[in-house]
Order: structure tokens, then sequence, then C-alpha cells
């Protein structure tokens, strides 16, 4: 089982807002339909989080990073450079 972050965007602008597409795969490596996925900044500084939308917001310029979960399962973090 396995969270895929489908092509993260490098870089997002200050006061810009980016959706970010996932996908909770199982075992198989299919989709599981309706799996509650959330995105949570690893730097809240120049990252956040606009949970309604699943998208990441720049906040501040500088490196952000990311990672979604869903349950117990955890994605790989993703970097968004914020510009």
């Amino acid at each position: 089982m396995a969270i895929d972050v489908i092509a993260p965007p490098d870089s997002v602008h200050v006061g810009d807002t980016v959706v970010i597409h996932l996908r909770a795969l199982n075992r198989a490596g299919d989709s599981i339909v309706g799996a509650p996925i959330a995105l949570i900044s690893l730097t809240p500084d120049t990252l956040g989080i606009d949970s309604a939308r699943g998208a990441v917001v720049g906040k501040a310029v500088g490196p952000g990073r990311a990672i979604a979960r869903s349950g117990d399962l955890v994605s790989t973090p993703f970097a968004v450079l914020v510009k």
C-alpha cells in the first residue's frame, strides 16, 4: 500500500495555490476510491496547506517540503520551491 503523489509542482509563487493530485494505492497498485488523503507541510513557514482543496500555498520564499497521509500510509516527502 502506498500514496502516489502525481507530478507535484517544482515551484509555487508566494500567495499562489497549486492543487496536488494524490491517490492511495492498494497492494496490487490499484487506486483506493474514496480514501481520505491529507497533505502535511514539513516547512509550514514557507509552504502552507489548503486542506479543503488538497493544495499547497506559497507563504514565503524558500524551499518547501510536504507529505501526504492516509491513515497509516505516508508518502515520500516531496519538494516545492516557493518563489
